[in-house]
């Protein structure tokens, strides 16, 4: 809110200054109050809606029709204490088939009577916003006929103001921008104030341990030590120099710490207790050299499936047109190997049989199956992107050659995979979203046909408790060769996690 007073300052004082020919202009009588209510625009110009919204504002105040004002609570219908009140409503909106235009809509807002008193709609280019959006704001507030009789004056001062309110949020966005980094070198430093005392504390505390075991020698020790030889004091004084050697390696130990912090924190942000033992593990490893640093933890997670699932092939544009409808029940496992790195990556395969059930007529072969891909997670472990090769088969019934009878083709794919999954935790409960794509590399058929296929999946899972869930898996095929085609399936299956 303070930003745009502040812009609204210096527009409104620039106006005042301008010299311009507004004679025909109305001017202040009694006022009238106009409030920006609302300005809704597309995405595609999003990052301009503080020029758009500080544009308007200043077309008002040229006006000289309303006074511009801000944040005004205004009860519902008429009201005495709001009257001459009025809103603008500003909507910006594509058009569908016409990548190039935006449909422009203004709305004058009557408070008091609580209607609306003017409104235009027009077709406005997507290249020509900033002054499209200032004329129609002139012919809102001033009429038609004058926006036509000063169409000159109105095309120059809009290039003039178009710019200079470019430039005043454009100064605003870099001292916002210098305070955050200022704030951010004070952050720093105070950290590294704060890390500098712990070294001192540190270096303290082993001083004040060792006065304490030098007082509780015993008086024959002490006795003894009076009467030692030069060789013992000359083990001392090295003994001595072995702890300063210690203190001077714990400072540059810490430095050092401090330094990774910093650059770890650029990275990626993380907690205390990680951060606290990350720190740990590179202080000892930098004090003791022959201590081995931490190796990259692994995670392995073995699951096993039971599922239902149907497949309808339909065949068009051959011999013959055919529907194959399939019903398969079957069994498989699934490993994942992930590996707990910055950006959590791993492995997933599953191998899954199956039996073809109520087909008595045509004898199709066991359903066999191997998956396999690689991922990587961002974001806190919610988004995972994976690629990987896939071999599923598909089986239909066609027609070979004219004469023929109908046979079982055995097709067999080798599948190229790229996908995306979202997982989030609902009530407790793990709840994920996968969709694959997949293009065909290479098909092997017991006839003499070949395609080339392309297939979509769409795969959710639900945790029903800790070890096991339900996934629901909806996927299409299309393929052509000497003929097309297209294939749907749907599967169910009840998967259980072992525990390792």
């Amino acid at each position: 809110m303070k930003t745009y007073l502040f812009i609204l300052i210096v527009l409104f004082a620039e106006t005042l200054m301008a010299q311009t020919t507004t004679a025909e202009m109305k001017e202040f009588g009694e006022a009238n109050y106009l409030q920006l209510d609302e300005l809704d625009v597309p995405k595609g110009i999003k990052r301009v809606e503080d020029q758009l919204r500080e544009n308007v504002i200043d077309v008002i105040i040229h006006s000289k029709t309303h006074m511009p004002i801000f944040a005004q609570k205004r009860p519902d219908g008429y009201s005495k204490s709001y009257k001459k009140f009025y809103g603008l409503n500003i909507r910006i909106l594509p058009i569908l088939q016409d990548d190039d235009f935006y449909s422009l809509q203004l709305f004058y807002f009557n408070w008091t009577t609580n209607k609306f008193d003017k409104k235009l709609v027009k077709k406005i280019s997507k290249y020509n916003v900033l002054n499209e959006l200032r004329f129609a704001t002139y012919e809102i507030l001033l009429g038609k006929q004058w926006v036509l009789d000063h169409k000159d004056e109105i095309e120059s001062r809009n290039f003039e103001r178009i710019q200079a309110v470019r430039e005043v949020i454009s100064e605003q966005e870099r001292l916002r921008k210098k305070k955050k980094k200022e704030d951010e070198i004070k952050k720093l430093k105070a950290e590294e104030e704060e890390e500098k005392k712990s070294a001192r504390n540190l270096i303290k505390r082993e001083e004040r341990e060792k006065k304490v075991k030098k007082e509780e020698v015993p008086e024959e020790e002490e006795a003894i030590e009076e009467g030692a030889t030069s060789v013992n004091k000359t083990d001392l004084d090295q003994k001595g120099a072995d702890v300063e050697q210690e203190k001077i390696k714990i400072e540059e130990s810490i430095q050092k710490q401090s330094s990774s912090s910093k650059a770890s924190k650029k990275k990626k942000a993380k907690t205390p207790g990680e951060v606290e033992q990350e720190n740990t593990e590179n202080l000892v490893s930098e004090i003791n050299p022959e201590i081995p640093g931490p190796g990259v933890p692994k995670k392995t997670h073995f699951y096993g499936f039971a599922n239902y699932f149907q497949e309808n092939t339909g065949v068009r544009g051959g011999l013959i047109t055919t529907d194959t409808d399939l019903k398969y029940i079957g069994a498989g496992g699934r490993f994942i190997l992930e590996r707990e790195t910055f950006i959590p990556t791993g492995y997933r395969v599953s191998i899954q049989a199956a039996m073809p059930i109520f087909k008595e007529k045509y004898k199709f072969p066991i359903y066999r199956s191997v998956e396999s891909e690689v991922f990587a997670s961002r974001i806190l472990d919610r988004f995972q992107f994976f690629a990987g090769l896939d071999f599923v088969p598909v089986y239909f019934v066609g027609l070979p050659s004219e004469g023929s009878r109908l046979q079982v083709y055995e097709n067999d794919f080798l599948w190229l995979k790229a996908g995306a999954g979202v997982n989030e935790v609902l009530f407790n409960k793990k709840v994920e979203l996968r969709f694959s794509y997949l293009k065909s590399l290479v098909s092997k058929s017991n006839q003499k046909d070949k395609f080339e296929a392309t297939k979509t999946i769409i795969t959710s899972y639900f945790q029903i408790h800790d070890s096991h869930g339900a996934e629901i898996n909806f996927s299409t095929m299309n393929a052509s060769g000497s003929f097309d085609v297209a294939s749907k399936r749907v599967a169910f299956s009840y998967i259980y996690k072992f525990e390792n």
